[in-house]
């Protein structure tokens, strides 16, 4: 009889997931993480005819929201169609990967708060993220915006090009969300649900980051993990804990035909290890991740 591992504690947070219990937290906080107001608050953009939008609906007319920060979705539209030099190109990068870098050191510094919060977590694990997302991008943040970073780079044509695009996009999911909050609570005063809604988007967004984050240092190479834990010098009872984990995973997507070998599956697998290691495993698990 094949054995079913067990994911409780494992679960993988999705943005929304994210956004949720942080909001639940402390909505004000979350108001002064990214955006400002001027960004939310400016001028309807009529994205009319065949201009390059990130606003995209389906069949139903749903609103489809990015797997990404807008800033950083706005840029292939932009790359492609500007004349942007090299170097200026890889000033773009540094910034990106400044950004990445601090949330890939957030998810290996504090993957056990983040798996807390993915089970539910409580009101003082709320709190401990939102610091922790605040400490882990206040180098960025310090330097302004992650969009007029990007667009103090770039040629004034392509920059303003390139706040259009963020801005209509954040415009409409901010709308989006207005809508929806309003059919819960109808009386509700416009400014306050637009406040809330604003609160709401940017942390869907920042959640979406921190998944994306997920992925890019626990996921990309999960394949070799078995040759990366052995890297990792682990003490007897972490060695039987993983070496278990590995082999109930084996022994189900192997033995089971109804099991799925996928990235999901990967995803779960490569948190329920790193939930076992020290912080100190975990960032040499990570350098192992990136290469270094």
């Amino acid at each position: 009889m094949t054995r079913t591992t067990t994911s409780f504690c494992t679960r993988i947070p999705t943005s929304l997931a994210i956004a949720a219990v942080l909001l639940g937290a402390c909505p004000a906080l979350a108001m002064h993480q990214e955006e400002d107001p001027p960004l939310l608050a400016g001028p309807t953009i009529d994205a009319a005819g065949s201009a390059p939008t990130l606003v995209v609906r389906d069949f139903a007319g749903a609103l489809q929201r990015l797997d990404r920060h807008p800033a950083v979705a706005a840029l292939d539209h932009v790359l492609d169609r500007f004349n942007i030099d090299q170097p200026t190109r890889a000033s773009i990068q540094a910034v990106l990967g400044e950004r990445r870098k601090a949330l890939d050191e957030l998810v290996i510094d504090r993957l056990d708060l983040l798996i807390k919060l993915s089970n539910g977590g409580g009101d003082a694990d709320r709190a401990e993220a939102i610091r922790a997302l605040r400490e882990a991008l206040a180098p960025t943040t310090r330097k302004g915006r992650l969009g007029d970073r990007l667009r103090a780079l770039m040629p004034a044509d392509a920059a303003a090009e390139h706040q259009r695009l963020e801005r209509e996009y954040v415009q409409a999911v901010v709308e989006d969300r207005v809508q929806m909050l309003a059919a819960e609570a109808a009386d509700a005063p416009q400014r306050a649900l637009r406040l809330r809604a604003q609160a709401i988007e940017m942390l869907v967004g920042l959640g979406t980051e921190v998944r994306s984050a997920y992925e890019r240092t626990l996921v990309q190479r999960g394949e070799e993990l078995e040759s990366l834990i052995a890297s990792l010098n682990l003490s007897p009872e972490q060695d039987g804990k993983v070496r278990t984990i590995i082999l109930e995973y084996t022994e189900q997507t192997l033995l089971d035909k109804d099991a799925r070998d996928d990235q999901r599956a990967r995803t779960n697998l490569f948190l329920r290890v790193a939930a076992e290691l020290t912080p100190q495993q975990r960032r040499k698990l990570l350098e192992h991740v990136r290469g270094n």
